[in-house]
């Protein structure tokens, strides 16, 4: 069983992520009488899957902080691998540049690095989810839902968890998270946020101008 990381509230604008080979899904239905389900698989691509679920009863939250009904609630999610042209678009470049989010990863996988420099993330996975009711965009719910991501890691590995907002591209690292079966990490989220699994993090290693592995 993954453990499970909890992403705590936060403002939510799209990050352009475009990703050709993809998985995606979505769901409808009336979250005041049952939970909805959406689970993405792509075809061709076993390691881009995710799911995403709302339980019976979940509060649906607006932009302005209003509880919109959720009789009529439709829920898309998106998929992505860990493939390099996934991570670029991650991280924005070949580079991972928020040194914070940088420093905590490293501290995370027991690297040694200098942040003050440029360093490169390992993406496994990352997912997009977008909840509507009644025509208006869902940001916050009470209690958090749960996103399960495909990652294709072996079992039991230890992961890290990063948000990103989906206003401001804000990056911001969640916590660490244990790998379950089949490969999937488990995340439990009060907000729509991209959240990406990270599973390595090199760059120059303090005092020595190597490289970490």
């Amino acid at each position: 069983m993954a453990s499970v990381v909890l992403l705590a509230a936060c403002s939510g604008n799209n990050v352009d992520i475009v990703e050709a080979d993809t998985g995606t899904a979505t769901a409808t239905g009336n979250i005041n009488n049952g939970p909805v389900q959406a689970v993405a698989s792509s075809s061709t691509n076993p390691n881009a899957a995710a799911l995403v679920r709302i339980e019976q009863g979940t509060t649906l939250i607006n932009g302005n902080g209003q509880t919109v009904d959720g009789s009529n609630a439709k829920v898309t999610v998106e998929a992505f691998d860990g493939s390099a042209s996934s991570q670029d678009k991650v991280t924005g470049t070949t580079e991972f540049t928020d040194q914070p989010v940088a420093a905590a990863l490293a501290d995370l996988f027991g690297k040694s690095l200098d942040t003050s420099e440029d360093v490169v993330i390992t993406v496994a996975s990352f997912a997009r989810v977008n909840v509507e009711a009644e025509g208006q965009a869902i940001k916050q719910f009470s209690p958090a839902i749960t996103i399960r991501i495909k990652t294709g890691l072996a079992q039991g590995r230890t992961v890290g968890v990063v948000s990103i907002d989906e206003t401001t591209g804000e990056r911001l690292f969640e916590g660490a998270a244990s790998v379950g079966g089949n490969g999937n990490v488990v995340i439990q989220t009060d907000h729509l946020t991209d959240v990406v699994v990270v599973s390595n993090i090199t760059g120059t290693a303090s005092g020595s101008g190597g490289s970490t592995q």
